[in-house]
């Protein structure tokens, strides 16, 4: 009986760690590729939430937490409910796209939007330079595909 009880557990152990992760259920839909005049930029569409984000080409995204961990970024993500995390060591900025975030944490300066009745916030670390930061807040949009 001992034998079922630990066996047990442990299969409620592993679908907690599972579950409980910072990157919201929609982030596996996301898709990169080149876009823009000369294919410079990199756009990364979701078609479940029919939106579509303009990033600088350069970035290493993250789409879940093993992602997340192979970047080096920390331990764990500053926040929680993330679609995407992309992080750039040529322009020393990082930046996340947030569903439903409900915190402002320091470092960051932020644009919150509602897209198909979500509420999606796109957070740009403070480090980067003021052109930068301008560009990666504006590239969140409605996804015409």
């Amino acid at each position: 009986m001992g034998k079922y009880i630990g066996i047990i557990l442990l299969i409620l152990i592993g679908f907690c760690f599972n579950s409980c992760t910072a990157f919201n259920q929609y982030s596996k839909f996301n898709k990169v590729q080149n876009c823009g005049e000369d294919n410079i930029f990199l756009c990364i569409t979701n078609d479940s939430l029919k939106i579509k984000y303009q990033s600088f080409g350069g970035f290493d995204f993250a789409n879940d937490s093993k992602e997340y961990k192979k970047l080096k970024v920390g331990k764990k993500p500053k926040f929680k409910n993330i679609l995407l995390y992309g992080k750039s060591k040529v322009i020393d900025t990082d930046y996340y796209i947030l569903i439903d975030n409900q915190e402002k944490k320091p470092g960051f300066v932020y644009k919150d939007t509602i897209i198909n009745k979500i509420p999606i916030t796109v957070a740009v670390s403070d480090s980067s330079n003021k052109i930068n930061k301008e560009f990666l807040l504006q590239g969140l949009q409605i996804s015409e595909e």
